[in-house]
C-alpha cells in the first residue's frame, strides 16, 4: 500500500464497502439482539452475537464467515464426522 497508489485506494475501498455492508447486516439484527458491535473481526463483542443467535436459533447467521479458524465457531458448530468414508479399490 505505501509503495503503490492504486493498492493503497483499492484497500480503501475495499475497507469503506465491508464496513457498509457490515451496517447492513447490523441493521437487520438490532431489533432482536440490540446493537451488533465489534465490526463483525474475531473479537469478544463478535463472539457474544454468534452465542446469541445460537442460543435462540440452533445455527449460525447465514452471514457468519466460515473459513475463519476462529474457536467460537468450533464451539459452535463443531465438525461433523462423515457418515461413511467411499474407498475406491483398484483391481
Amino acid at each position: 500500500e505505501s509503495v503503490h497508489v492504486a493498492v493503497a485506494a483499492a484497500s480503501i475501498v475495499a475497507k469503506v464497502e465491508r464496513d457498509r455492508l457490515f451496517a447492513e447486516i447490523a441493521e437487520r439484527y438490532r431489533e432482536e439482539f440490540g446493537e451488533v458491535r465489534g465490526g463483525g473481526y474475531v473479537n469478544a463483542a463478535t463472539a457474544d452475537f454468534l452465542r446469541r443467535y445460537h442460543r435462540r436459533y440452533g445455527c449460525l447467521p447465514p452471514e457468519t464467515r466460515r473459513s475463519w479458524e476462529w474457536s467460537v465457531l468450533l464451539e459452535l458448530e463443531p465438525p461433523r464426522l462423515p457418515l461413511f468414508r467411499l474407498v475406491l479399490r483398484e483391481d
